[in-house]
């Protein structure tokens, strides 16, 4: 792909099946097809903004098998690599985080540092998504700085957290910060309603009620998805 038109052919390419976040999108794959993603990057937002997801489709989009081809969507979802990362049964891609308690400490940081050294598996690169980043401790965040300064070529960071302004300066120097937008409320509308037969219920039986379920979702569809778990709406499942 010739790096002076990446920009024109990853327009309607780029995480394609993604509601909103469409700057991060186009500066994620554009990194990938300009061969200059960044070996780390903190993604900051509220839980349910697409932090996760916008990490998963930046590692299948520099793994897919099509990212070279100006007709297929980036990352295409179709090949074996892209299948096994989005269906988070890839061995080359990590997760980390509180497991549970409340922060990430050393123990975290310690198999991280050990464990970059290890050559990928079935992928190219190794993926190590880091959620909860802000709750890493002072000890971990500092144990941490220099594998993110200079970790195997083959290795990809991203930190997700809510408020970046947690982690230390030291850290935030090493890693681009990417904020997620918040989503429109017609676009929170639609998507729900068209992946879930509860939304349109009450969007049909209590147009008040959904409203207010739209409006409290403060721009996020993750969030949109719980309140409809929400026992107060007595929903218990989602279609």
């Amino acid at each position: 792909m010739r790096k002076g038109c990446v920009a024109v052919e990853l327009k309607d390419r780029a995480m394609s099946k993604i509601i909103g976040n469409t700057a991060l999108k186009h500066r994620l794959c554009n990194d990938v097809a300009a061969d200059s993603l960044s070996h780390a990057y903190i993604l900051e937002g509220a839980e349910g903004s697409g932090r996760k997801t916008l990490a998963l489709m930046t590692a299948a989009a520099l793994s897919c098998e099509r990212k070279n081809d100006i007709h297929s969507a980036l990352p295409c979802l179709e090949c074996a690599s892209c299948k096994k990362i989005l269906d988070l049964k890839s061995p080359d891609v990590i997760f980390l985080g509180t497991d549970g308690k409340a922060s990430v400490g050393v123990d975290v940081v310690r198999f991280l540092k050990e464990d970059v050294h290890v050559i990928p598996n079935d992928l190219e690169h190794k993926f190590y998504i880091i959620e909860d980043a802000d709750k890493m401790t002072p000890q971990a965040q500092n144990a941490i700085l220099l594998t993110l300064e200079e970790p195997p070529s083959f290795v990809h960071f991203f930190l997700l957290c809510s408020n970046s302004v947690s982690l230390l300066e030291t850290i935030r120097s090493r890693a681009p910060t990417l904020r997620t937008e918040q989503i429109p409320d017609i676009q929170i509308d639609e998507y729900i309603c068209s992946s879930s037969t509860v939304a349109r219920q009450i969007k049909t039986t209590s147009p008040a009620e959904y409203n207010e379920l739209i409006k409290a979702s403060q721009g996020s569809i993750g969030k949109a998805i719980e309140l409809l778990k929400n026992d107060d709406l007595k929903i218990t499942q989602i279609a």
